[in-house]
């Protein structure tokens, strides 16, 4: 039990002031909580988007666009030469189809790549931005949105891609209205996703 410091009559604990001579009672204090900023807390706070993960992406992304685009430039060549041979040869075009098969799938798995290649490049240009990066780790979730959009976009635009070449090097045309659907999407996805971005608050 305490006691009050001017007079020494016993208190109790919850009296503010002292009921022999009326002087104000010491009331132990509640402990301070610390106090967290907001700076710190943004600070400790981890980031999606960091220059080591650009760094990846434009690594990534730039080996990818330069090496599907030299492949596909590589099948591109082998594929008319191969063909004109066999068609010297006197095969039937449907024998010349199905033994170039192989080189139009590595051809559109090319473009398909490029595609990729071409998005995590685009992706780490944008983050050598610092206000770009401040969107981009920012915790918005029209932040989360927008690149899953722009995945969205890429996926569609490979695919795309992808079944445009094999129709230029199949003799026979098919696949246009996935070829319209996926282009229609992609460019669709694109946009959206930057507009979720750019209306994002950056922080």
């Amino acid at each position: 039990m305490p006691y009050c410091s001017k007079c020494g009559r016993q208190v109790g604990g919850e009296m503010q002031f002292c009921p022999n001579c009326g002087a104000t009672l010491k009331t132990p204090s509640a402990p301070e909580k610390p106090s967290v900023s907001v700076a710190s807390g943004n600070a400790s706070s981890p980031a999606y988007w960091t220059p080591f993960a650009n760094a990846i992406a434009l690594g990534a992304g730039g080996t990818t666009l330069f090496g599907a685009l030299v492949v596909a430039l590589y099948l591109n060549r082998s594929f008319w030469t191969i063909q004109k041979s066999l068609t010297a040869s006197g095969l039937a075009p449907q024998e010349i189809s199905f033994l170039l098969s192989d080189i139009r799938i590595l051809i559109a798995g090319a473009a398909f790549f490029a595609v990729f290649g071409l998005y995590f490049f685009a992706m780490g240009m944008a983050g050598l931005s610092p206000s770009a990066l401040a969107v981009l780790n920012s915790k918005d979730r029209r932040v989360r949105w927008g690149v899953g959009c722009f995945t969205g976009s890429m996926i569609a635009g490979g695919s795309a891609a992808q079944d445009m070449v094999w129709n230029v090097y199949s003799p026979y045309a098919f696949g246009v209205w996935y070829d319209v659907f996926f282009g229609v999407a992609s460019i669709f996805l694109l946009l959206l996703g930057l507009f979720l971005v750019s209306t994002a608050r950056a922080g």
